[in-house]
């Protein structure tokens, strides 16, 4: 029961987005609950995406906070900042959602190695890619493989059910779940215009990623050259030449 949406309503779908077995934990404030009874007081909702936790087994095992709540606090901490500095500010206007992402075969006591739960080789959910397939020693399978970007379709299109007041989602992330962010918006094809469509805009902030997907191919290139050496660049490239990089 808790994994169905209330039948008065149409089950959105869009892309090729389906229903997938597995779960992803998640944050949210009391009554934000995707599977909850739909709530009309909601008109934004705030997507956040956390960064890559435990980058060596030594550091795990310190950790104490899960990734995802940890985000979560810090959103709900800025909102009560904004709330002091705006009386008008409507808090309960606002839902938070924060996920929480598994990486595969890095036991993490917050997700109490839940075979149902979709885990990902490293932090590569950050790309797009699919999840590993999780399946029982007699092959019964637990989790599907999928990609994470499906995953973020699923929270939207569950957010278009759960809030039917909703006027803006913002989707945002820090570090890796910033890389997220942005590679969602470029590669979220469909997703944009389906939620626009239903009357809802969308906003994607990337904070802090260790890079920013670049869009093209292609690149400018210095006269006579076949590469370009990561780093800062060297500003006035006028006489640079677009073209594909060797490598």
């Amino acid at each position: 029961a808790d994994e169905c949406v209330d039948t008065s309503r149409e089950f959105i779908r869009w892309a090729d987005a389906a229903y997938f077995r597995g779960r992803m934990p998640y944050y949210c404030d009391p009554g934000s609950e995707l599977d909850g009874p739909p709530d009309h007081e909601v008109k934004r909702m705030i997507l956040v995406l956390h960064g890559v936790v435990g980058v060596s087994e030594a550091e795990l095992a310190k950790m104490n906070l899960a990734p995802g709540l940890n985000q979560f606090r810090n959103v709900m901490t800025a909102l009560a900042k904004a709330e002091r500095l705006d009386p008008e500010l409507d808090r309960e206007s606002i839902a938070v959602i924060s996920p929480n992402v598994q990486r595969t075969d890095q036991w993490q006591p917050w997700t109490d190695e839940d075979k149902r739960a979709w885990t990902w080789t490293r932090s590569t959910w950050n790309q797009g890619t699919r999840s590993m397939l999780r399946e029982t020693k007699s092959g019964a399978i637990k989790a599907d493989s999928v990609s994470s970007f499906d995953v973020l379709d699923e929270f939207l299109r569950a957010a278009l059910i759960k809030f039917p007041e909703l006027e803006q989602i913002v989707v945002t992330g820090h570090s890796t779940g910033g890389q997220a962010v942005h590679r969602y918006a470029l590669l979220g094809v469909g997703v944009h215009e389906r939620i626009e469509a239903a009357g809802v805009s969308i906003r994607y902030v990337s904070a802090n990623p260790g890079a920013y997907a670049f869009p093209l191919i292609r690149r400018k290139l210095p006269p006579g050259q076949t590469a370009v050496r990561a780093g800062i660049g060297v500003g006035d490239t006028l006489d640079w030449k677009w073209g594909v990089p060797k490598g």
